[in-house]
């Protein structure tokens, strides 16, 4: 069976004009879905460098990242765009989401880049449809502006997955919301892969990593199983 992303001795390096940084220092690691994988580890010890790497949003400077069996270093910067706006959906703390755009063009987003070529109809369905699956329909017209930090959070979590992607990378999704948003997100995250996708979790609630399927331990920039 081919692994859906495997990643093969793969380290990252800055440099500047005094310091070399090892971000990442040969990592091994093996994702399929369906599952909830937390990646936990200290400030700086390389989490967001390595869910980065996973997501094509950033190169590895040695080592090899295969997806779906194929080694993406062979693929054109067009092609990685493609494959990372199919396969991935991204979350994140500060929501990234367009304050003065309302909620259906906040999450159209990723179908304006979509293959499908959608029409603005077929967009909204699209973004009705996927607001339903998590409760807020009603929310389509409403401005980014005027909601609650969890709400955001939901909205964001909607944009993620109106691509309908394998991989939902959520890098701190909790960190600046309450008990109670947190574990509609944790449920929420949770859903997704109960529909068989793949939930990475970058956090530094150890009780929302304990709740996972897996936990990784990262120290300046090697990975321990945990």
């Amino acid at each position: 069976m081919t692994n859906l992303i495997e990643l093969i001795n793969v380290s990252k390096v800055y440099k500047d004009s005094n310091q070399i940084i090892h971000a990442l220092q040969g990592v091994d690691l093996t994702l399929n879905n369906p599952e909830m994988l937390a990646i936990i580890g200290p400030s700086g010890c390389g989490k967001s460098t390595l869910v980065n790497i996973i997501g094509l949003l950033l190169e590895p400077s040695s080592g090899t990242l295969k997806i779906h069996g194929d080694d993406i270093s062979n693929l054109s910067e067009q092609q990685k765009a493609k494959l990372r706006n199919k396969l991935f959906g991204y979350v994140t703390q500060d929501f990234a989401l367009i304050e003065d755009y309302t909620v259906f063009h906040n999450i159209r987003i990723p179908l304006m880049f979509s293959e499908s070529k959608l029409s603005r109809k077929q967009q909204r369905e699209s973004v009705i449809s996927t607001l339903s699956s998590i409760g807020m329909e009603d929310y389509i017209d409403r401005k980014v502006s005027k909601l609650s930090g969890g709400e955001r959070q939901r909205i964001s979590i909607a944009r993620a997955i109106v691509n309908n992607p394998q991989v939902i990378i959520a890098d701190e999704p909790t960190g600046s919301l309450d008990e109670h948003n947190s574990k509609i997100i944790y449920d929420l995250l949770r859903s997704f892969v109960d529909s068989g996708k793949l939930v990475i979790l970058v956090t530094h609630n150890m009780a929302l990593a304990e709740k996972s399927d897996r936990i990784l331990f990262l120290k300046n920039g090697k990975l321990n199983l945990e």
